[in-house]
């Protein structure tokens, strides 16, 4: 039963419903004849239309020469490798394992839906458990995230990226701290998708990743592309060696700084970024802020212990499952930038503010980011619950450009703040609109950030919109906008 694309006139190669699925996760497929007999497997990774029956499912398919197949119960032949796997709760769970092998074995859809929702109902005490487990020492986690990144299937996902350019906050990030002929060096590069585009641009780029197949990958596409201003090595962030002052600009891929454990690692590889730059260079870090009420309320005993002087794990310290192969990573999740600044600080950088999901950074002396003592704090608290009821009666009266208008006539008599201030409003917004009874929401804080920051005020109000699933609004460049359909800035 060869598969076709909703819409298509012909089977799907195996390649290519490789690659679509890589890119998607979930596709229509249509079953070219009738498949009433119900032999197909349910999960949740591709979504299957017969003529007479749907079934969503992670199937049993082979390579039937190049051709993507529907295999019978018991064909021996190789399966498809992204099809050993499902996606659920945004994890990857391999179908080779028990009990999903004993349910996918007799081909039957309530044998697997039994399993499934045993596993919903364990997993959560699972994961919650897990959580409670000690942070793990700086070798424990570079030994997983070296074997992850060796894997196969992590390194033939990044190869397929590799010639993909780079992202439009990448681009926004090159346009403001890079210019050709520039000296970047690359952390945590893979495969060597962003360098090799940096290189296209006249860059001389050198990268560094931990995994000695990515880098293999990445010297093998910089020759086939001819780019002799492209050099890897096999190299740990935390443990990095270069000379000092050697790069004009340092930028710190995504997962790499959230994948060190301890704010004392996290600081020496910051510190190793600072010296790599030469002074007034830039350090460019992927670095998300932000938790929501389950995740503060899930910490705050962490916290306390801590403030107590006993040793329990750092706030923000977590474990995530990312596969295929299925594989637990460590992962610090930033409260707000005000954290982000003081561990750069730490590490000898002055925060600069951000672009989208990058942090930006820049080695030159300045003071040490101040704490926020408590009546600092009162009085930011002060001001937006002050503001705070205004904004919700205009938003709930007036159009994003009245209210846009209306924000920045607000402005007038806020103080124009720096990164660090900035990042101290937002922080203060995030905690204020969390505990609102209807929960948070991005207009509402790009609507009291504009309202009480004059800097702020000068830029753009975005509002992203997407085709399938909810938009999201924010000022200036806090988000990408590349995962948007529609794009509106006021």
């Amino acid at each position: 039963m060869p598969l076709v694309v909703e819409g298509a006139d012909a089977p799907m190669r195996a390649d290519e419903l490789r690659g679509a699925l890589d890119a998607r996760g979930e596709l229509w497929l249509w079953v070219e004849r009738s498949c009433a007999s119900g032999r197909l497997l349910a999960g949740d990774a591709v979504e299957v239309v017969a003529p007479s029956r749907a079934f969503r499912g992670a199937l049993s398919i082979v390579d039937d020469g190049g051709v993507a197949t529907v295999a019978e119960p018991n064909d021996g032949r190789e399966r498809l490798a992204v099809l050993r796997s499902i996606w659920r709760d945004r994890r990857q769970w391999s179908l080779d394992d028990e009990p999903w092998r004993t349910a996918l074995s007799s081909g039957s859809i309530g044998a697997w839906r039994i399993a499934e929702r045993l596993r919903a109902a364990v997993l959560p005490v699972v994961r919650s458990v897990e959580q409670l487990a000690r942070t793990p020492a700086l070798d424990e986690v570079e030994a997983v995230e070296s074997t992850f990144y060796d894997t196969p299937d992590v390194v033939g996902s990044s190869e397929r990226l590799t010639g993909g350019g780079l992202s439009s906050a990448e681009e926004a990030v090159a346009t403001r701290v890079m210019k050709e002929g520039d000296r970047v060096l690359v952390v945590g590069c893979g495969t060597g998708r962003e360098s090799l585009a940096l290189a296209r641009r006249g860059m001389r780029v050198a990268g560094i990743d931990i995994s000695r197949t990515a880098i293999a990958s990445a010297r093998r596409s910089a020759l086939d592309a001819g780019l002799t201003g492209a050099s890897f090595e096999t190299m740990s962030f935390p443990r990095m060696d270069v000379a000092h002052g050697s790069f004009d600009v340092v930028l710190v891929s995504s997962d790499v700084l959230c994948g060190i454990p301890g704010r004392t690692n996290r600081a020496e590889a910051l510190s190793r970024a600072r010296n790599a730059v030469r002074e007034g260079g830039s350090v460019v870090v992927a670095a998300s802020s932000g938790r929501g009420p389950a995740r503060v309320l899930l910490e705050a005993p962490r916290a306390a212990l801590r403030s107590l002087g006993f040793g329990a794990r750092e706030v923000g310290d977590r474990f995530t499952w990312h596969g295929p192969p299925p594989t637990r990573r460590f992962h610090h999740a930033y409260g707000d930038d005000l954290e982000i600044a003081r561990e750069l600080e730490a590490g000898g950088l002055a925060y600069e503010g951000r672009i989208a999901g990058f942090v930006l950074a820049r080695r030159e002396h300045r003071a040490a980011v101040p704490a926020r003592r408590t009546l600092d704090a009162a009085v930011e608290m002060a001001r937006v619950l002050t503001v705070l009821p205004r904004v919700e009666r205009a938003r709930r009266t007036c159009g994003p450009g009245p209210l846009a208008a209306e924000m920045r006539r607000l402005a007038q008599t806020a103080p124009r703040r720096d990164p660090l201030g900035r990042a101290s409003l937002r922080a203060t917004i995030a905690s204020c609109d969390r505990a609102l009874p209807r929960g948070a929401g991005c207009y509402r804080r790009a609507l009291l950030e504009m309202a009480l920051d004059a800097g702020a005020a000068d830029e753009a109000l975005v509002l992203g919109f997407r085709r399938h699933g909810i938009g999201h609004a924010w000022v200036g460049t806090e988000a990408t906008e590349e995962s948007f359909d529609w794009i509106v800035r006021i």
